[in-house]
């Protein structure tokens, strides 16, 4: 029978998990047949897949088969595969098409026209929208629900305006949903819905298991949630829901469990509800931490980690954690002490500061967003054929010459604006040579000193002022649109010919597109550029520290659910954890709750307030000894 189990905190909830988990796997003989048929863990994020799995082998005090840990979106991409369905792709294409349609859309139109990119600030909006489970048959009833909000309001221009923008949406969404379906393309929440009614149809086929529990979610989209609740009532899945203790009070539940009542509402038809009986782990020990700035408190978070493996119990590093609400704003400082004191360190979600590499494709990026208009030193630096010595004697001499722009340099004309019979000085000064005789002895030696300038020679800029202008040729010459395959073409030529880029860095982007949308799917140059950045913002970066061991470095949603014996919460500060919370300017929640009762799944922005209080209440449920 499915089962909604409640514990007290990150360290309660994981040890029930455990003593359930040791009571349901088999033993003996039954363990080849148990591996037919496993054990699955269903959690909502890779950190937690593989924090729970070295848990449980620890907890087990031995190697353990039988277990397969996934993702809820890696359960949806088996379920899938193991029926014999394709998993949809092409989400790339959907700020592209939320675009297209709202072009469409005059309400829309003379606001975000204007603006650079400003169509893209809709997408949030008709993603949750779609994550709710939004399909065009609910296009007529949410049009009516918008209609009769504003027939209750008083009435006034401004607002009529302001429900004509959210009805404009609304068509926006049934349009982008079409279109996904004309392509046959579709979207994350597209995977989850069709592996729920895959099991659904067939649960045995579907999803064969001995049991199934579902750890570490306190929300879920509308399709998440589905997902879960078919897992509830076809596979007798046990759901563990953290309820933690108030810092303050723990006698009680802290305010921040009303996060999880949507999703314990849904399920509450479906499993049993039952609170964990054992006792509860006792009381973190909490210390704080005060410095003067971001570079000073990672410093002395780095100091107290280093002393810990000297302490009387010293912990595994994996068992460490510092964790901040983000980690952007911390990353170099992390690295750059961490390293310093010669700590080991991994984190899965954040980036490492951008690489050499990195800096040239942001440059290269920069180069087709801007094209003739970017400025020169840009285009220099995206080129892999200069030596940073010849790059650097071109960027002053263009510079010098007034040509601040790709465009003005391949306008420089040979024997109008340079002599193409000299080498051109430069305003820069290698140091001190002597005039004349070398042997001379005079005293006035000192006198006949002179500055040496550097020099570029005429073939170089000549040779850099060709490159520029066909690169300026070859975007004059771009389609107003192409299919994405001649656009792939066409960037891989203009790096191999134009930048002599390697083009072994950008394969993986390459390879991706090219298996995630249709090949003939026709974009706008920008259009392409948005999708190329998107891949590249996928494929190019590196992991901040090593791949897994070492003590883990996490943003708080990363942390979710992991259990540590030392924790170190950064950035504890106004307007950073709690993170500020925003309504969404185009679909505000008092719209949202009219909408309700056609989308019962829609976020509401105001629950980031109790997300705020639910994540640190479990941070500090998490370990027993905490530092803030």
């Amino acid at each position: 029978m499915p089962e909604m189990v409640v514990a007290r905190g990150a360290r309660a909830i994981q040890n029930r998990l455990l003593r359930d988990l040791a009571v349901l796997l088999p033993s003996g003989e039954a363990l080849a047949r148990g591996l037919e048929r496993p054990v699955r863990i269903v959690v909502p994020s890779r950190s937690l897949r593989d924090h729970l799995g070295g848990a449980i082998v620890r907890h087990m005090d031995r190697a353990v088969a039988g277990i397969e840990i996934h993702t809820l979106h890696g359960l949806a991409r088996d379920v899938l595969e193991r029926t014999g369905q394709r998993a949809p792709v092409g989400e790339e294409l959907l700020p592209i098409l939320v675009s297209r349609s709202a072009r469409l859309e005059m309400e829309l139109r003379e606001g975000l026209e204007p603006l650079r990119e400003g169509y893209a600030a809709l997408t949030g909006t008709i993603t949750d929208l779609l994550d709710a489970g939004f399909d065009t048959a609910h296009a007529a009833a949410l049009d009516d629900a918008l209609s009769e909000f504003d027939s209750r309001r008083e009435g006034s221009a401004r607002g009529g305006r302001s429900i004509a923008r959210m009805r404009a949406l609304v068509r926006v969404a049934a349009r982008t949903t079409r279109e996904f379906a004309r392509l046959g393309l579709g979207r994350a929440s597209t995977r989850l819905q069709l592996a729920r009614e895959a099991i659904e149809r067939d649960a045995e086929r579907a999803l064969p298991a001995r049991a199934v529990l579902v750890h570490g979610f306190a929300d879920a989209t509308g399709e998440a949630s589905a997902l879960i609740e078919a897992l509830c009532r076809h596979r007798d899945a046990t759901v563990y829901i953290d309820h933690p203790p108030d810092p303050a009070n723990p006698l009680q539940a802290d305010f921040g469990v009303r996060f999880t009542q949507r999703l314990r509402e849904r399920l509450l038809g479906t499993a049993k509800l039952s609170e964990d009986a054992h006792p509860e782990p006792a009381r973190p020990s909490i210390e704080s931490l005060r410095a003067g700035e971001g570079q000073s408190e990672v410093r002395a978070v780095a100091d107290r980690v280093r002393r810990l493996p000297d302490g009387p119990e010293p912990p595994r590093p994996e068992e460490i954690g510092i964790v901040a609400r983000t980690l952007g704003p911390y990353a170099l400082a992390l690295r750059l002490h961490l390293e310093r004191l010669a700590i080991p360190f991994s984190s899965p979600t954040a980036q490492a500061p951008r690489s050499p590499v990195c800096r040239r494709v942001d440059a290269l990026l920069d180069l087709l967003r801007r094209r003739e208009a970017t400025p020169a030193d840009r285009w220099l630096e995206a080129r892999a054929d200069l030596t940073s010595e010849r790059r650097c004697d071109l960027r002053v001499a263009f510079h010098a010459l007034g040509a601040a722009r790709l465009g003005d340099v391949a306008q420089l004309v040979p024997g109008r604006d340079l002599d193409p019979h000299r080498d051109r000085p430069l305003p820069v000064y290698r140091g001190l040579g002597l005039r004349g005789s070398a042997s001379s002895q005079s005293v006035d030696n000192a006198r006949q000193a002179s500055a040496m300038p550097r020099i570029v020679s005429f073939r170089a800029l000549d040779a850099a002022i060709q490159a520029a202008g066909r690169l300026c040729q070859r975007f004059a010459a771009r389609p107003s649109s192409a299919p994405l395959a001649q656009h792939l073409t066409g960037i891989c030529e203009l790096m191999r010919e134009d930048l002599a880029f390697p083009l072994s860095v950008l394969a993986g982007a390459v390879r991706k597109l090219e298996h995630a949308l249709p090949s003939e799917f026709p974009l706008t140059p920008d259009e392409f550029l948005s999708v190329w950045e998107g891949a590249l913002a996928t494929e190019l970066p590196e992991a901040l520290g090593g791949a897994g061991a070492g003590v883990q470095v996490l943003d708080a949603m990363a942390a979710r659910g992991r259990t540590f014996s030392h924790l170190f919460v950064l950035g504890m500060n106004r307007d950073v954890f709690p993170r500020v919370v925003l309504e969404d300017p185009f679909l505000p929640d008092a719209v949202r709750r009219v909408l309700l009762p056609v989308l019962p799944d829609l976020a509401l922005k105001e629950t980031g307030f109790a997300e705020e209080r639910y994540l640190f209440a479990q941070l500090l449920s998490a370990s027993p000894r905490v530092t803030l």
